[in-house]
C-alpha cells in the first residue's frame, strides 16, 4: 500500500500514540509490582512532576475507616517501627568484648586491626609478624563467638573443642592429624590408622559436625528494613473484609478547569494522558490484590485463621489460571509485599510453594528418611523428585544439597560396628 500521502504530521502523531501506550503498559506493571513504601514514593514523583495532578487534604483512594481500623493500622505501624535496629557487626562486637580485655592504648590498636581483618566467616587471613600482636590474637580467639581470629576453618574448629575443653579428645586428634581423610569421611581407613572402634570414629565425627563452621556469619552491619503491610485480612467470625493500606500514597486529584497552567496544548495532553494512566494503575493494583485476596481466603482459609498445620500447597501458576491473568502479572503482584491476618504477618509470596521451596523441602525429607546405610545418590534423588512433581536435574540437586548443607551421598554413609 502506498503511504506517501499520509501528512508527515499524521505519522509523527501515530508514532507519539503508540510510545504512549507502550509507557502506559510499562507503567501498569511498574506499579502493580512496587512494594506499598517505594509506590508512595514513586507517586509522590509523578504527583510533582504533572502539572495536572494536585495534593489534597481529602482522601482519593482511602476507604472509609472506623476507630478500630485505625487503632490497629497505629499498632501495626509501631510494631514496623520496632522491626528496624541495627544488628551489630562482627567489627563492633569484638571490640567491645577487646575493651573489657585490653587496657594499654598498643593492645586496643592490634585488636582494631585484628578485627578489621576478618572476613565474614570470622577467619582472619591478615599474617602477624609480631609477638605482640600473636599475643593478642590468641586473646581474640577466646572470645565470643568461639572460633575466630582463626586462620582457616580447620584451625576455628580446635579452637571450638579446646574452649568446650575437648583437647585431648579423639576429634581434636582427627582435625589435626587426620583432617583430609575426615573431610572424605573414609571412616574404614581412618579405623585402620587410629586403631580405635567404629562407634567412637563415628561420635567424635558427630561432635565436629555439631561446631560452627562459620562464626562470623552470626553478625551483620545491615539494617533491617522497615515492613509495610500491603494487604489486610480481617475476620469478624463469620466473614472475612479485604482492606489495602494506602498509608503510604499521598491523596492527590486531577487539577480544576480554572487551575490548568498555561501551557502548551500538547504537553497538557501529554500531563492529562500521564494522569489518567497513573489513576487507572493504581485501581488495577488495588483490584489485583483483592482479586489475589480473595483467592487466597478461598484456598487457604483455615490457615488465615491460624491453624498452621493447614496449608494446602498451591503455586502462582494455579493462581493465574483461576484468576485468568497471566503468571507473569501474578509474579510482579505478590512481589515484595506483605499480608497481615489473624494468623499473622507473611510475605505474600512466602504463602506459595515455588519449584525452589518445593524441591528443598521434598529433598531434605527423602534424605532424612534413606537409609543411613545406603544412602541415595543425587541422580536417585533427582529421580524420586521427579516421580513426586519435581522435575529437577542431577546437578539442580546437588546445588540445592550444597545451599542445605547436607553431604553427598558417600559422606552421609554410617558403617555398623
Amino acid at each position: 500500500m502506498n503511504l506517501s500521502f499520509i501528512p508527515d504530521l499524521y505519522l509523527k502523531g501515530k508514532q507519539n500514540q503508540q510510545q504512549m501506550q507502550t509507557f502506559a503498559m510499562q507503567q501498569s506493571l511498574h506499579v502493580l509490582q512496587l512494594p506499598l513504601f517505594e509506590l508512595g514514593e514513586y507517586v509522590a514523583q509523578e504527583v510533582e512532576d504533572n502539572s495536572l495532578l494536585q495534593w489534597e487534604e481529602g482522601e482519593l483512594f482511602r476507604e472509609e475507616r472506623d476507630p478500630s481500623q485505625e487503632e490497629e493500622e497505629e499498632k501495626m505501624r509501631a510494631y514496623r517501627e520496632s522491626l528496624v535496629r541495627e544488628r551489630p557487626s562482627l567489627f563492633q562486637h569484638v571490640m567491645q568484648q577487646a575493651h573489657l580485655s585490653f587496657s594499654s592504648h598498643e593492645d586496643l590498636k592490634i585488636a582494631e586491626k585484628i578485627a578489621g581483618n576478618l572476613d565474614e566467616r570470622g577467619f582472619l587471613n591478615l599474617p602477624l609478624t609480631q609477638e605482640r600482636e600473636r599475643a593478642v590474637l590468641e586473646i581474640i580467639q577466646t572470645f565470643d563467638p568461639t572460633g575466630i581470629g582463626a586462620q582457616n576453618l580447620r584451625h576455628s574448629l580446635l579452637l571450638q573443642l579446646r574452649a568446650q575443653g575437648q583437647e585431648e579428645s579423639l576429634a581434636t586428634s582427627l582435625l589435626s592429624r587426620h583432617y583430609d581423610l575426615l573431610l572424605k569421611n573414609n571412616l574404614p581407613l581412618l579405623q585402620r590408622k587410629i586403631g580405635c572402634p567404629l562407634h567412637e570414629l563415628q561420635k567424635a565425627r558427630s561432635l565436629i559436625a555439631s561446631l560452627n563452621f562459620s562464626p562470623g556469619a552470626l553478625f551483620s552491619s545491615e539494617i533491617n528494613k522497615p515492613v509495610t503491610v500491603d494487604l489486610f485480612l480481617d475476620h469478624d467470625g463469620e466473614k472475612w473484609t479485604i482492606r489495602l493500606s494506602d498509608e503510604e500514597i499521598p491523596p492527590f486529584r486531577l487539577a480544576g478547569p480554572s487551575r490548568l497552567p498555561p501551557k502548551d496544548f500538547s504537553l497538557i495532553r501529554n500531563d492529562l494522558a500521564r494522569a489518567k494512566w497513573l489513576i487507572n494503575a493504581l485501581y488495577k493494583r488495588e483490584k489485583t490484590l483483592r482479586r489475589i485476596a480473595d483467592f487466597l481466603i478461598r484456598k487457604q482459609e483455615r490457615f488465615l485463621l491460624g491453624d498452621r498445620r493447614i496449608c494446602t500447597p498451591m503455586t502462582l501458576q494455579e493462581m493465574a489460571q483461576d484468576l485468568r491473568l497471566h503468571e507473569s502479572t501474578i509474579t510482579r503482584a505478590v512481589a515484595h509485599k506483605y499480608l497481615f491476618c489473624p494468623a499473622g504477618l507473611f510475605l505474600l509470596r512466602s504463602l506459595f510453594s515455588s519449584g525452589k521451596q518445593e524441591a528443598a523441602i521434598l529433598l531434605r525429607d527423602l534424605i532424612k528418611r534413606e537409609n543411613k546405610q545406603a544412602p541415595l545418590s543425587d541422580e536417585t534423588l533427582s529421580l524420586k523428585l521427579s516421580a513426586q512433581g519435581c522435575d529437577i536435574a542431577r546437578r539442580t540437586v546437588a546445588k540445592y544439597r550444597n545451599k542445605l548443607r547436607i553431604a553427598p551421598a558417600s559422606q552421609r554413609r554410617v558403617i555398623n560396628s
